[in-house]
Parts: structure tokens; sequence; C-alpha cells
């Protein structure tokens, strides 16, 4: 990253940032205001690139699209920095406990030479007052052995402590790293590394393995016409649906916008087509309206693409077979299920909607 140092400018390009926030419609989060300050001010070339491609594409820069920018460019340096705060902070207890545990050692150490010394000079013939000496050193030197114990203990706690601390820290950390900020469902990174790894567990294992790519239709005219914030209340509805629908073994991540990826393991053609359709009739069997503006949106859909694993093909070809399968879908109409594996296409009935009430 580069950035400027010259006040003036620094202050110009802050109040440029405020004004596009502003005429592009997105609250100024410390996300959008980052992604801008960084792109106005040329401190990330890569980033200014995609920045332009995506206007000239024509692609609104909402709110949902700041957050995906930021967690592609930014996200992994903060969970860096927090892995790094984490292992410094590791090391300092770790330091600080090896120091305790040494300091008890040669206290332990000289206690016992003096039990050696001690039972030398018992061994001998000894007056009433050097025995009262000898205990009276001895006592000593052990109520000394015992705070230092108190002290160790009390330092092993605290370090345990601040070991589950950071435990939790860095558990925080990496379940960020993984989930999607807006639906709370893993994101593309956590769906890449576990196709991956079912894939690897599958070539070893046979069992059968299936892909379902689902995406909302027409989600892009929907924002347009009822706002994004509306938009993102859709996507955390499909989001919550897909998630209650799903079995503990089974992942379902935000692969993207408003497309979703789910992984079935030990889940075979037949049975991964008939959880497809069961997800797009729950989708297109209810009516979303808005409670507090009593808005009636209409009926959201999804079209949905599905693979199985065939032995042998790679995590990409595998990927590439849903997408596909979900490309004929949108081009056969939508609001329907196409599978990859030549058993035929499900139909698509007509159903009677239930309303489903959502807050705005």
């Amino acid at each position: 990253m580069r950035w400027s140092i010259d006040i003036k400018h620094s202050a110009e390009t802050a109040e440029r940032v405020l004004a596009t926030l502003r005429d592009l419609g997105v609250p100024p989060t410390p996300q959008a205001y980052l992604i801008w300050y960084t792109h106005l001010s040329g401190g990330n070339p890569a980033l200014s690139r995609l920045i332009r491609l995506l206007a000239a594409d024509a692609d609104e820069f909402s709110e949902q699209r700041c957050n995906e920018l930021y967690e592609r460019f930014f996200a992994a340096q903060d969970q860096a920095r927090a892995v790094q705060g984490s292992s410094e902070a590791f090391e300092a207890i770790v330091e600080r406990v090896g120091a305790r545990m040494v300091a008890t050692a040669d206290d332990t150490a000289a206690y016992g030479a003096a039990l050696t010394d001690v039972s030398s000079d018992l061994a001998e013939k000894v007056d009433a007052r050097r025995l009262m000496a000898l205990v009276g050193d001895l006592q000593g030197r052990t109520e000394a052995m015992q705070a230092h114990a108190r002290e160790l203990k009390a330092e092993l706690e605290r370090s345990g402590q601040e070991i589950e601390t950071l435990r939790t820290d860095l558990a925080n950390v990496r379940r960020a790293a993984y989930t999607d900020q807006l639906t709370g469902l893993g994101n593309r990174k956590l769906f890449d590394e576990v196709i991956r790894q079912q894939v690897a567990e599958v070539e070893e294992g046979g069992e059968p393995l299936a892909l379902l790519i689902a995406d909302i239709d027409h989600f892009k005219k929907f924002n347009d016409d009822h706002g994004h914030q509306v938009g993102d209340v859709v996507l955390r509805l499909v989001a919550s649906k897909l998630r209650a629908s799903l079995k503990g073994r089974d992942t379902v991540a935000r692969y993207g916008g408003e497309e979703f990826a789910i992984i079935l393991p030990r889940t075979a053609a037949t049975a991964a087509a008939g959880l497809a359709e069961q997800l797009r009739k729950e989708i297109a069997t209810s009516r979303i309206v808005l409670r507090k503006a009593e808005r009636d949106l209409g009926v959201i859909t999804l079209s949905i693409g599905v693979s199985v694993f065939q032995p042998g093909e790679s995590v990409e070809s595998f990927f590439e077979r849903a997408d596909r399968a979900l490309y004929r879908a949108k081009h056969e109409g939508r609001n329907r299920v196409v599978y990859d594996d030549r058993t035929g296409h499900p139909s698509t009935a007509n159903e009677q909607h239930q309303i489903e009430m959502v807050e705005d």
C-alpha cells in the first residue's frame, strides 16, 4: 500500500471519498471508506484495476460489493495482524512462565542442597543451640519454597487463562476468515478449502460426493426495483432457508453475489437432485412481504445446477459441470433444477405461495 503523507492531499482525498460514497448511496462504513480512499489515493493498483473493470461492466458499487472488495483485499491483512499479535502474546507467556520455572528450579536446587547440609550436620553430634539454628534455617527455607510454589501456581493459573483467551481469539479470527459477513454462511474461501478436502477423501474412500450451485433468479432487477438493503434482506432469508434444510455434514457457502454453493458428502445423484428440488420449492413457495413497510416483494426463485463427482476428475471440472448445469437452468427458463449426470431434468410445478414476513 502507498499512502500520501501530505495533509492537504489526504484531506482532499477524504472529501472525494465521502462524496463518492454519498453519490453511490453507500454508508461510509470503515470498510467502504478504506476501499475508496485506497482507490482514489492510488494506494493499491490491483484494487483500482478491478474497480475500473466493474465500472466498465456497469456493476453497481453497493455496500455488499464494498464488503466483498474489502474481504478480498484487506481482510487477510487484518487476520494476519491478529494472528501475529496472538503469536507475540503467546511467546511472551511462554517466556514469562519459563523464567518463573527456571527461578523455581534454582530455588529447589538450593533447598535440596540445604537439606543435604542439614542431614550431614545431623549425622554428627550437635548441641541444642546448633540444632535450634538448623531448625530455624530450614523453616525459613521451607517457607520461602512454599511462597515460590504459590507464586508458580498463580503464574500458571494466570497463564492458563491468558492462553484460553488467545485460543478463543484465534478461533474467532479463523471463523471470521471463513464467514460471509452478510449472510453468516461460509464464504468462498471456506468453499474452496472444503471442496478440495472432500474430493481428496472421495478419491481415497470412494463414497459419492455431490455439488449444487444455486443462483437467485433476476436478482439484479430485484435490487434495482427495491434497493440493495432489501436485496440484503432477501440474501439473508435465502441463506437461512438453505442452512436450515441441510444436514450437519453438508457445507453451504455464499460463493459470490447472489450465488450459493452446497457440498453434499456421501450423496448420490438421485438424492442430490431430490434435495435440490426440495430447496427450490422451499424458496419458490414463499411470498416475501416486508412487515414494517407493508410491501409485497413477490416471489424469489432459485435456479440450481447439480453435479456428482466422477473419479479422477479435477476439482475445477467438478465445479464447472455444476456451473454449466446452472447456466442451462437459467437458459431454460429459471426456477428449475438441472443436473449434469444424464438422468433427466426434474419438472417445475406451480405451487401455492405462503407469506414469508421479513423485517426491512
